[in-house]
């Protein structure tokens, strides 16, 4: 325990949390922080929650072009208080981007959209990750609460899974956004169609043009590149003699299958090759890798 609070308090340290915005961005109350500082125990679900912040903060990501094309559309979106789409297939890291990205700046608010989600949920999502009461309150209350707190201080939302969200749904936050008079920037995080979703989405009565229109950036961004590839082999496998064109027969295979998350599972199997060989890792391993490698 006290070594995770060392972690903890050194994250707090280095991007500067108040209590109440580290709470928010754990997902526990700070109460529940105190009880931890004070060495009484919480609830272990809350110590879960607890621990995988840590855990995420403490890791080495690599800066794929992904992460790093993210992170500059989440700085553009706040500072021109905009609205915008991103869209990737799974496997990139998009909610590891999202979610870190927040975790590092006061100001960005990270909300994950749940499979079952509904207007009083998503509202109460935001109140709490913005520090808000929200038990009791109905919508218009909650509505305004988060209304005020926004012309308070300028904020950042990320919604990860928006594919969730529904008509209702988007309109309360094109409301909250307010022509960009709320003084928040939203971010829309989803799969390789959210646009087209918005654009058209099925059975809803009518499409969302009004949020359309409003939309200042709009990315699909490939989940993987040839230099993620490169990137991690030199990284993970040090000298090796994997071609080019290996490399780029990878990508190929694998850009769509799995992404980023198949090239760190290929590598990890191509350094087990290696090691049980006593050689240096060649195209003749990645091909063995490739065929153990289940996605």
């Amino acid at each position: 325990m006290k070594e995770l609070l060392n972690k903890l308090n050194t994250i707090q340290e280095q991007y500067e949390l108040a209590d109440q915005q580290l709470c928010s961005k754990i997902g526990i109350t700070p109460d529940e922080l105190h009880q931890l500082r004070a060495n009484r125990s919480i609830d272990p679900l809350r110590l879960q929650f607890v621990q995988r912040f840590v855990d995420m903060m403490s890791e080495n990501i690599f800066p794929t072009k992904l992460l790093s094309k993210m992170e500059n559309l989440f700085i553009l979106t706040f500072k021109e208080l905009a609205i915008t789409i991103i869209g990737s297939i799974s496997g990139g890291g998009k909610t590891l981007a999202s979610e870190r990205f927040a975790n590092q700046n006061t100001f960005a608010v990270y909300i994950y959209i749940p499979e079952i989600i509904t207007p009083r949920h998503l509202l109460s999502l935001i109140c709490q990750k913005l520090g808000l009461p929200y038990s009791g309150l109905n919508l218009q209350q909650m509505f305004e609460q988060i209304m005020g707190a926004l012309a308070q201080e300028k904020k950042l939302l990320i919604f990860d899974e928006a594919d969730r969200l529904n008509k209702k749904m988007f309109e309360i936050l094109r409301d909250i956004w307010s022509d960009g008079k709320g003084n928040v920037g939203l971010v829309f995080v989803g799969d390789e169609n959210l646009m087209n979703k918005i654009k058209r989405p099925g059975t809803l009565r009518e499409n969302l043009i009004r949020l359309m229109r409003r939309v200042k950036y709009n990315e699909i961004l490939n989940p993987l590149h040839p230099e993620d590839v490169k990137m991690v082999f030199k990284a993970e496998l040090g000298k090796h003699k994997i071609t080019d064109k290996m490399i780029d027969h990878i990508f190929g295979k694998y850009c769509k299958l799995g992404g980023f998350g198949s090239i760190l599972n290929l590598t990890d199997k191509i350094q087990k090759l290696s090691r049980n060989s006593g050689d240096t890792p060649n195209n003749e391993m990645v091909e063995e890798a490739m065929k153990r490698l289940k996605i």
